[in-house]
């Protein structure tokens, strides 16, 4: 619908039937490659923050994945602005254990998010964040007894490459007249809880060469 207030509400509406419900999520991804074109579209019309969060949610009910919203931010060309760019990360970046390490890797999610979405100020907290979270289910992931064959030295590298972009992206901020707040807190947020993460027992091997870098 044309009227904002009506396209918020609807977006809300379609948001909270889906989530959980199983029924609603099979209907959706039993359509999936429809129900994902039109939710890429809804999303390529709108700018309010709130409506796309609520389209990201959906769309993650329709993917069935997580793996779901890398496709849309990394591979949809219609998604581009800067406030769609933002709505999917902050989406992904609270499902990233629902995605798999495999995925991760294969996808190059640390280096996408990197050169996509850290030189937009819009989505450069929400990609601070994705880093954090990425790295943190990382180390999860080493410790783990089942790692599916995923291979280790590419997980350690991942990890320690996010900790490089999170670190230098907070010294930019420490050296800048005006550092952004919400970049600057993420930043230290994601490395305080990659570093909690690092000093559990059985995830000190990949952890400590991390925690060196800063």
């Amino acid at each position: 619908p044309e009227d904002k207030l009506v396209q918020q509400n609807a977006a809300f509406a379609l948001a909270n039937l889906v989530e959980g419900n199983g029924c609603a999520e099979a209907l959706l991804q039993a359509h999936r490659s429809e129900v994902m074109a039109l939710l890429v579209n809804a999303m390529a019309t709108n700018s309010n923050a709130e409506v796309l969060d609520c389209l990201c949610r959906v769309l993650l009910a329709a993917s069935g994945s997580a793996s779901g919203l890398l496709e849309a931010a990394f591979g949809n060309r219609l998604l581009q602005s800067p406030k769609q760019q933002a709505a999917l990360l902050q989406a992904f970046s609270r499902h990233v254990e629902e995605c798999d390490a495999e995925t991760l890797i294969k996808l190059d999610v640390v280096g996408n998010v990197s050169t996509t979405f850290l030189s937009n100020n819009v989505a450069a907290s929400a990609a601070i964040a994705v880093l954090g979270k990425v790295a943190e289910f990382l180390l999860q992931h080493a410790a783990s007894p089942f790692q599916n064959g995923v291979d280790g030295q590419a997980v350690q590298a991942a990890v320690e490459r996010s900790v490089d972009i999170i670190v230098h992206r907070l010294q930019t901020e420490i050296a800048a007249p005006k550092p952004d707040v919400f970049v600057y807190a993420e930043a230290l947020g994601a490395l305080r809880n990659v570093s909690r993460r690092s000093d559990r027992s059985e995830e000190r091997r990949v952890g400590k060469e991390c925690r060196s870098r800063w």
